[in-house]
């Protein structure tokens, strides 16, 4: 009897750090250090700025928010959409605007490795897709 409740306790708690894990809600910043290394080092990263994640099940949803400031003057923010979270494996796509103010899709496919969020983006046109990561903020 001890025996089966002491595993079914570590079940339980193997399964619930397994969740843990892929709890990604929350600021990421763009780690521009390691986009300039998964582009071969070529200078540069894609991008910087940050995302904002928001998990209900497996539907993942927020912002992302640009590294620069817009016209206006303020950070810019623009919205995920399509976004699905399957155990440390996400998609979703961002509506950017182009240089000409009109909407591109922008997609993102990327799994959760340790305290990093691994990603490919995928502009949609003839680029090619770049590798970026993320990290949570120090505080």
């Amino acid at each position: 009897m001890k025996s089966t409740l002491l595993a079914l306790i570590v079940i339980a708690c193997v399964a619930f750090s397994a969740l843990a894990a892929t709890d990604i809600g929350g600021r990421w910043w763009i780690d521009t250090s390691a986009a300039t290394a998964a582009q071969g080092g070529r200078g540069g990263s894609v991008f910087g700025g940050e995302f904002e994640f928001k998990i209900s099940g497996d539907v993942l949803t927020g912002s992302r928010i640009h590294g620069g400031v817009s016209r206006n003057g303020r950070a810019e923010s623009v919205p995920i959409v399509e976004g699905k979270i399957n155990g440390n494996t996400l998609s979703f796509t961002v509506l950017e605007k182009n240089m000409n103010g009109n909407e591109e899709r922008v997609g993102y496919t990327g799994k959760v490795v340790g305290d990093r969020i691994e990603l490919t983006v995928d502009f949609g046109h003839d680029s090619s897709p770049r590798a970026i990561a993320l990290k949570r903020p120090t505080r």
